[in-house]
């Protein structure tokens, strides 16, 4: 069973809701595929904690090669 991660969905949310948004894990997205140039654009919603925020990118090759990066930034 393939279970789904939870995004909100901002178009339908209540713009005056009380309740924050305080999720660490803002994105998760086991499939994303990349172009001929190895690049994929993401979009996302951040939180409403603010702060300080890190990426970790984890991927395989078609030819199973592994690799990963990271990238930090204040938001």
């Amino acid at each position: 069973i393939d279970k789904e991660f939870y995004i909100p969905d901002y178009e339908k949310a209540d713009k005056d809701s009380a309740i924050p948004d305080i999720r660490s894990t803002v994105y998760w997205n086991p499939n994303v595929v990349t172009d001929q140039d190895g690049k994929a654009t993401l979009y996302f919603f951040q939180n409403d904690v603010g702060g300080y925020l890190r990426a970790k990118v984890e991927g395989m090759s078609l030819n199973g090669f592994t690799g990963a990066g990271y990238s930090e930034y204040v938001f």
